[in-house]
């Protein structure tokens, strides 16, 4: 009989409180053990449980109970020495052999063994015949055997309801453990539901719950479960599959219980029941969120909007990106609010955790809320003057020059700053790439922030039947940027000002002075109000408190981009913003910024920075249009020149032809795209492009999106699913069996088993996984001696995932030992996703 079993497995040992025994089979030894040891050899990945009670004399001394779960290597448990007698209960629920020994030190003094459900047991020592401790119910009965095949047939399709408890005390809702059941099937494949369910056990849970465990056979691997009920009903799982990625949660089976939530928590809030409210919150989150908090969020609320709503509508749902430290993503639900006797609108954001570890089904817990008044509600004058200005660019008035749309919006100060043309310009490339206005933009999605004087305000917006998105400036009730940012482009007026007064270069010079180390100079190019307000000592000072004094040697600095400033804490309308990158003698670079605004004597330097984050858009197209030429090449060769050479040598150049092949079988030879939307994006210590553009071919148009780092390409995706799968074209394996082969020299050989990580997908790279290798490498070792070398012997390519299974005999001194890796494979390279050994 053939059996796979993962290296990725665990021990678990647990206490619980038994009453039963009755015994099977008896070894006896004839002195009592200096060092007793218990070893179970039996099937991998099964589960047993086990009695150790101790006598001393006619009394019972201690009966500690444990579940052990079975490893290839079986691995010696210790027991406790020095009493009279000792007898081992061990409750088998399989068929399959499983054996018994009472170790002495490395000596054997007994063993049993079965093949049959039921118990066995090994006596040591003086023991008493018979005493009033029963056995614990360890196989499952007829209609809990009923119950689990009803639950895999439910997990097959994604159907859980009928069988999820509904008690507030359950740690699932069926709404997670429906989403958990879709990706199992998706990874897995279907359920193999065994009648016999052999190897399934079961035991008393925590607060009476019920305990229903066991491994199940998917067509793609395997997944242990264990169900714990009460009443019959599920309320939590604990569920192991061989294979499931750590960011596995789509969201939610149905929204409508938390949308119901989010609502009723709102209306509790403003009628003021602040305890339905706060009972409506996750226990876990009690501690924070007391009565006293809410009551005083209820006051504000009562303060700021009133206390009778007249409305409540549901705006939309987002699901956040997974947190690989919290391993759990958020469901924001958000509803527009309106109140009885006011204008105003408020805006509710109810936020809901759902832990989703690669092994954690959950029930999502409402974590938070926040109101804030809708953009429109809150300032309506500058809501209706966005509007009137994005239905008036497509107008024959503005495309053929006439600028008084925009003299009435615009800040004098910023009008002045912009050479003529350049407004009319924009007005028709934002025409022609999108068309006008389609609908007014839903303000309920939009957000601000304000200091002082100054607002920034960003949402979406539909342009040309596309959403863009749009981010608005004000500073004393006129506008000072408009920034438009879509899918095929992206453009702002902040970036229409000229800089006839060279501030660029004399920020250029500052940092270059400062950089490296002339002080003086630096601190004389400041604006002399700011330099009476930072005296060359305290400069001196402020320099050598940051981090400037860490950086290295400076080769230049150069200049990138000059444009309206849109920090919305400057000082003045109308600013000057300058943006540099310093570049390292040793490699590396450092982006900087500097802020001036304009006198008579010419810019002056009111603000720099090392600590910044910013994001604006780019009409260079370049570097998406090299990446589009490189694919449009054919040549994985023209792709890799644009990636730094220091990664290069990760890149697998046969991969990425396979995938440039299959992009030309979906997409056809690509056109080069008309337009792109890049978008410079700073943030502390870091510089990077994202690009997105439209790539047509004669057969589809398929969206590419791109990151590039200081010029050089991170990573890339086309959006199609078309392209999600290239594994069947792959007829040169000698890339992967070359990173099979390394890692098998690097884990087996017990010199670098932390060298492998790079050759795993990441969320094998932790210390368990590392610990079960070292592991299992031992246990080879030991019963095969050292590795020698290995050879591919097959491989298997995936049916549905983008994925490889390629067998390898690993030959050792004594013997040989047939190893399994499947490789998950992208566009640059091919990662070890599982571990396996494989058995006659």
């Amino acid at each position: 009989m053939s059996s796979q079993r993962t290296l990725i497995d665990r021990l678990s040992l647990s206490m619980w409180i038994l009453i039963t025994v009755s015994p099977v089979a008896t070894v006896v030894g004839q002195e009592l053990p200096a060092e007793p040891q218990l070893v179970i050899e039996g099937p991998a990945d099964q589960t047993v449980i086990v009695v150790v009670r101790y006598f001393d004399g006619a009394r019972v001394a201690k009966t500690v109970v444990s579940r052990v779960d079975l490893r290839a290597e079986p691995r010696p448990q210790p027991l406790e020495f020095g009493h009279a007698g000792i007898r081992l209960l061990v409750a088998v629920p399989t068929k399959e052999a499983v054996t018994v020994r009472l170790l002495d030190g490395q000596t054997q003094r007994a063993s049993t063994s079965s093949n049959q459900l039921g118990w066995l047991e090994l006596t040591d020592g003086s023991v008493l015949p018979s005493d009033d401790f029963e056995m614990p119910r360890a196989l499952l009965d007829e209609s809990e055997r009923t119950w689990v095949k009803r639950f895999l047939a439910a997990l097959a399709i994604a159907q859980t309801h009928p069988l999820v408890s509904d008690l507030s005390a359950a740690n699932i809702e069926w709404q997670t453990l429906d989403a958990y059941c879709e990706a199992l099937t998706r990874e897995l494949g279907n359920p193999s539901i065994d009648e016999q369910l052999d190897g399934w056990l079961t035991w008393e849970g925590n607060l009476g719950a019920r305990v229903l465990a066991g491994q199940v056979s998917f067509e793609r691997g395997t997944c242990r479960f264990e169900l714990m009920r009460i009443g019959g009903k599920l309320v939590d799982i604990n569920a192991q599959p061989s294979a499931l990625d750590e960011d596995w949660f789509r969201g939610p089976s149905s929204e409508a219980k938390y949308i119901a939530q989010s609502r009723q928590l709102a209306e509790n809030l403003f009628a003021g029941r602040v305890p339905e409210a706060r009972a409506l919150f996750s226990s876990r989150y009690h501690q924070e969120i007391t009565m006293d908090v809410l009551a005083s969020l209820r006051d504000q609320l009562h303060e700021q909007f009133g206390q009778e709503l007249s409305g409540i509508e549901l705006g939309r749902t987002e699901l956040g990106d997974y947190d690989p430290e919290s391993e759990s993503r958020t469901l924001s639900v958000i509803h527009a609010l309106t109140l009885k006797g006011s204008d105003k609108r408020c805006i509710s954001r109810v936020n809901f955790e759902f832990p989703c570890g690669p092994n954690t089904v959950s029930r999502g817990h409402l974590a938070s809320i926040t109101f804030r008044e809708s953009w429109q509600s809150a300032h309506p004058t500058l809501a209706e003057m966005i509007h009137n200005l994005l239905r008036s660019l497509s107008s024959e008035e503005v495309l053929a020059g006439d600028t008084r749309v925009w003299d009435a919006v615009l800040h004098p100060s910023v009008l002045a700053e912009i050479p003529a043309g350049q407004l009319t310009e924009f007005s028709k490339n934002l025409h022609s790439l999108v068309g006008g206005l389609d609908l007014e933009p839903d303000w309920d999605q939009w957000t601000s922030k304000q200091v002082r004087g100054n607002i920034q305000a960003e949402g979406p917006a539909t342009l040309g039947g596309q959403i863009s998105q749009l981010q608005v400036d004000f500073s004393e009730g006129k506008l000072v940027g408009l920034t438009v940012m879509g899918d095929r482009y992206a453009a702002s007026t902040l970036d229409l000002v000229s800089d006839s007064g060279g501030a660029a270069e004399v920020g250029r010079k500052f940092w270059t002075r400062l950089l490296a180390g002339e002080l003086p100079a630096a601190h004389a190019l400041l604006a002399p109000v700011f330099q009476e307000q930072l005296p060359l000592e305290e400069f001196r000072s402020l320099v050598a408190e940051s981090d400037l004094k860490d950086m290295p040697k400076v080769r230049r600095v150069r200049i990138e981009r000059v444009r309206l400033a849109d920090r919305p804490q400057r000082a003045l309308p109308a600013m000057l913003a300058t943006y540099y990158l310093a570049e390292f003698e040793a490699g590396g670079f450092q982006p900087l910024r500097c802020e001036f605004r304009k006198s008579e004597k010419g810019p002056e330097l009111l603000n720099f920075s090392t600590d910044f984050e910013s994001r604006m858009p780019s009409g260079d197209w370049t570097r998406a249009n090299a990446l589009v030429n490189a694919f449009r090449s054919g040549q994985p060769e023209e792709v890799i020149a644009l990636i730094a050479e220091k990664d290069q040598s990760e890149i697998d150049a046969v991969l990425l032809g396979y995938f440039m092949r299959h992009l030309h079988e979906v997409l056809g030879p690509p056109n080069q795209p008309a337009s792109s939307s890049v978008i410079y994006q700073y943030t502390t210590g870091a510089r990077v492009e994202r690009i997105r553009t439209i790539v047509d071919g004669p057969q589809t148009s398929i969206p590419l999106s791109a990151v590039f780092q200081y010029g050089s390409l991170k990573s890339f995706e086309f959006t199609s699913a078309k392209l999600a799968y290239f594994v069947d074209q792959i007829d040169d394996m000698s890339s992967i069996e070359t990173a099979g082969l390394r890692f098998l020299e690097s884990w087996l050989t017990g010199d670098d088993v932390a060298g492998t990580a790079p050759l795993v997908v990441r969320s094998l790279r932790t210390d368990p996984v590392g610990n079960r290798l070292v592991e299992l490498r031992s246990g080879l070792g030991k019963r095969l001696g050292d590795y020698q070398s290995g050879r591919l012997v097959t491989h298997q390519v995936s049916d549905t995932d983008n994925a490889i299974v390629l067998t390898f005999e690993a030959h050792f001194a004594q013997g040989d030992a047939p190893i399994g890796l499947t490789f998950e494979v992208d566009a640059f390279s091919a990662l070890i996703s599982s571990i396996e050994l494989l058995e006659d």
